[in-house]
């Protein structure tokens, strides 16, 4: 069983690399994003990690989405196995609602780990969406919308309005309708392998500048393209004014209790990749 479970795990992690490793290749040299000049310069020191005030553990699960779409007869096993066909995502916020969870958002469940005194419901979950797909516009936010739920959407920014994402006027619709729209760098790289530093400080503060200069609202949190980082890529988002990051864990038996007894666990938070797999949604979810 334990094979089992570590097969399945490279296979998720394996897929993952190669469904979206062409977004690296396809939008690094693209302008979108690249144009704009940063208005905060890269510091001369970076922050380094400093105990937490006060932390709360919690087992809180962080899902990760990528495609909410019907399948189409082209798709390969690999993009099926990340897709999810809108009405298996209705059945799962179904299932949350009848099942007392509550959705919150990413910034909440941030509130809550670093302070005690934030409120926090007694079955909560976090639903994340990566990339920028139209598909999520389109399929996704109605059915949060439906069901009275917020999500958390990380864009990477040489993305919107190209083909198959969503532009800048979709993402201020959900942003309105209480959806969170926050920073997956601006063309998707490795940032774990970048060695330089002003190019990595432009994918991090970079993102940021562009999706405030759009959305007039500056994102707090940041997903890791790809779920890698290191120690660099902490003290950027620090400096560059980021409260915290995600990253992913693949499949793991449940979720994991959060913890934060440094600032720079705050940017480790595991996302956990949701397949078509119904029963395995649950198995996740479980707090």
């Amino acid at each position: 069983m334990a094979w089992a479970r570590k097969t399945f795990i490279g296979f998720l992690v394996a897929a993952v690399v190669l469904l979206f490793g062409w977004l690296a290749w396809r939008y690094a040299a693209s302008p979108g994003g690249g144009e704009l000049l940063l208005a905060k310069p890269l510091p001369a020191e970076l922050p380094e990690a400093t105990p937490t005030a006060s932390f709360r553990p919690v087992r809180v699960p962080i899902l990760v989405y990528h495609s909410i779409a019907p399948y189409r007869t082209d798709m390969s096993r690999l993009v099926k196995e990340f897709t999810v066909p809108p009405e298996t995502f209705d059945a799962q916020l179904r299932y949350l609602q009848q099942n007392g969870y509550t959705v919150i958002s990413f910034e909440s469940l941030v509130n809550a780990m670093i302070s005690p005194s934030a409120p926090l419901p007694e079955k909560p979950v976090v639903l994340t969406f990566d990339d920028g797909w139209e598909d999520l516009y389109r399929h996704a936010f109605p059915l949060l919308v439906k069901y009275h739920d917020s999500g958390t959407f990380f864009i990477f920014t040489n993305a919107i309005g190209d083909r198959d994402f969503m532009t800048w006027s979709q993402l201020k619709t959900m942003q309105a309708a209480g959806m969170d729209i926050e920073s997956h760098s601006i063309s998707h790289p490795f940032l774990s392998a970048m060695t330089d530093k002003a190019k990595l400080w432009k994918e991090i503060e970079g993102s940021r500048e562009i999706i405030a200069s759009h959305l007039g609202r500056a994102p707090d949190i940041f997903a890791y393209p790809y779920g890698s980082y290191n120690g660099l890529d902490i003290a950027m988002l620090k400096a560059a004014g980021y409260r915290a990051a995600r990253a992913d864990i693949g499949a793991p038996a449940a979720a994991p209790v959060l913890v934060a007894n440094t600032t720079d666990e705050l940017y480790k938070l595991p996302g956990i990749e949701v397949t078509n797999n119904f029963a395995r949604f649950v198995s996740l979810i479980k707090v």
